[in-house]
């Protein structure tokens, strides 16, 4: 050891400790400038220093933040070991550059308010209740890797650039209620083994991929793109929509993808008011979940996969309104294909049965069978626009009984003109003959080809109408 650092703390001395430098954004070294007290650490350093002079710690830690404050300096404060502490009580309205990595809270920490202009709180560990309520990150906030203990607080917190919160722990409560993501929030690997509360929080673009969640709720969120894939949720879980007239902006579609997720306890799990068309639920099992959206929506536009499908095979026309489409689709590419897709429809569809939604059932259904037509041969692909045109695959009674009304009316006028008399001679007995013929009643004389195509057009029709009442009956 030489004379300059004789005498002074061996953290970041015997171990190397780098971090990166908010102006050159290259990596530097952190030695401790600190003298050391006992044990070769300084106070800060010292693993049990804070516990026999909490007063002492605390009082000087607050000076040192706020010289560097007043001075625009970087707060550096990399692996203190710190007693309660309440940034509030120094009133400073904001912080540059303030670096908290690898600190060790061990007891409640407050930064309520707070403003960073570059907060790292990365590797640091919450032994008690920590407070970040309002607090405002301007620039990217690093807690990647942070370990929270016992509740944590971000309500109404900020964030205008990258929030960093990769393999996070959070042992107790973890509440981001209303707070808001104005860029990238990345919770991959993060572990909620208590609650995690989302509601009201607003995201830009979420990356939950590989996270652990015990209870989630996600209760009138605002999201444009959050990516779930390969999660696990123990047990309840609620996703709810904001309604448009709370939105920031309403004409963007979002996109939730739930891409090889485990929901543990399915009965727990509800979605509401997220229409399909923004959900992906490729290869994952949602046969027992609850899911309440909008029929009209699935007849409109479907569910998101196809949509993203059609975007990737025909570079464009989903005509998704989302800036991450590209982003959506890289995350399902491995796995997504026709087949895939439309075992998710099939998979959504016993959902709806279970819980007898059948409304929704049905549009999944159609949009289901027309989807698999697209690969059969064109002799098939006409009995599936037939099948379709009729009752929509057997899901509509009303509309074979409006073709067969209109046929009883309409179909004697085209007979007398392609006979060469008067549209409406004998109008009324031929439509008492046609009505008969439909319900395969005798008439008193022949009308030869006319006959044998009324008798088969009736008993499309009738069936039609059959297979769709015997369908809400058994939904019943």
């Amino acid at each position: 050891m030489s004379s300059e650092t004789e005498g002074l703390c061996k953290y970041g001395r015997e171990k190397e400790v780098e971090y990166l430098d908010s102006r050159t954004k290259k990596p530097v070294s952190y030695k401790c400038p600190h003298k050391a007290v006992k044990d070769g650490y300084c106070i800060f350093h010292h693993p049990a220093y804070w516990k026999e002079n909490p007063d002492e710690i605390r009082k000087k830690f607050y000076k040192e933040v706020r010289s560097a404050v007043d001075k625009e300096e970087n707060v550096i404060c990399i692996g203190y070991n710190l007693p309660e502490i309440n940034i509030k009580e120094l009133n400073i309205s904001k912080f540059g550059f303030a670096n908290f990595s690898y600190c060790k809270f061990f007891q409640n920490a407050n930064f309520s308010e707070a403003e960073f202009e570059d907060a790292r709180f990365a590797m640091a560990e919450f032994s008690r209740d920590s407070n970040f309520w309002r607090a405002k990150f301007n620039q990217d906030a690093y807690f990647f890797g942070a370990k929270f203990y016992r509740n944590a607080y971000f309500g109404e917190s900020e964030f205008h650039q990258n929030a960093y919160f990769s393999e996070v722990e959070f042992n107790q409560g973890a509440y981001f209620i209303e707070s808001c993501f104005h860029k990238d929030a990345d919770f991959a690997g993060a572990y909620f083994h208590r609650d995690a509360n989302f509601g009201g929080a607003k995201f830009q673009k979420a990356d939950f991929e590989n996270a652990y969640f015990r209870n989630a709720e996600f209760n009138e969120v605002e999201i444009q793109c959050a990516d779930f894939s390969r999660s696990i949720f123990e047990d309840t879980s609620v996703f709810k929509n904001v309604s448009d007239e709370f939105r920031y902006n309403p004409e963007i579609e979002s996109m939730l993808l739930f891409h090889l997720v485990t929901f543990k306890n399915p009965q727990n799990v509800t979605f509401i008011h997220f229409p399909l068309s923004s959900l992906s639920f490729l290869m994952t099992d949602v046969s027992n979940i609850l899911i309440i959206c909008d029929p009209k929506e699935i007849k409109k536009k479907g569910i998101l996969s196809e949509r993203l499908l059609k975007e990737m095979e025909q570079k464009g026309k989903s005509g998704i309104n989302n800036e991450y489409v590209k982003v959506a689709i890289n995350a399902l590419k491995p796995h997504l294909s026709k087949e895939t897709v439309l075992a998710e429809y099939r998979n959504i569809r016993k959902s709806f049965e279970k819980n007898r939604t059948f409304a929704e059932a049905s549009e999944l259904f159609i949009r289901e069978m027309r989807m698999l037509r697209e690969n059969l041969s064109f002799p098939e692909k006409i009995v599936h626009w037939a099948y379709d045109g009729i009752s929509r695959y057997g899901e509509s009674f009303l509309r074979p009984l409006m073709i067969l009304v209109g046929s009883i009316f309409t179909l004697p006028i085209t007979a007398s003109l392609l006979s060469g008399v008067p549209a409406f001679e004998n109008y009324w007995s031929n439509v008492e003959a046609t009505a008969r013929l439909f319900f395969q009643l005798p008439v008193e004389h022949g009308y030869g080809m006319w006959e044998i195509a009324i008798r088969l057009l009736s008993i499309i029709l009738l069936g039609n109408v059959f297979i769709a009442f015997r369908r809400r009956l058994e939904r019943r």
